[in-house]
């Protein structure tokens, strides 16, 4: 985690340069963006991460993925049904 000032500790910024590493040399883009989710729940402590992949026309989402951290999971084994970011994304055709 970040401390006040913004830098990142020495361990975390390891685990992002090697996250990075392996993202680039994984040539399945599900494995890719789920990797992503993962690290993302696990550098930030969060419970929950989302990626929208924009469609072609640069305005609608193709796809919205989430995912729950493992290490950290919340009060049920539900996924969130806030009315966030990302529920206002997945429940709308256009998100800008």
């Amino acid at each position: 985690m970040a401390d006040d000032t913004g830098v990142l500790d020495e361990h975390r910024l390891r685990q992002l340069i090697e996250v990075g590493r392996s993202l680039v040399a994984e040539l399945d883009q599900e494995a890719v963006m789920n990797r992503a989710l993962e690290v993302a729940c696990e550098l930030t402590g969060a419970r929950y991460a989302a990626l929208g992949v924009l469609a072609a026309n640069r305005v609608d989402l193709e796809r919205f993925i989430t995912r729950e951290s493992m290490s950290r999971p919340g009060p049920s084994s539900e996924p969130c049904h806030g009315a966030g970011a990302c529920s206002a994304c997945r429940s709308r055709t256009r998100c800008r």
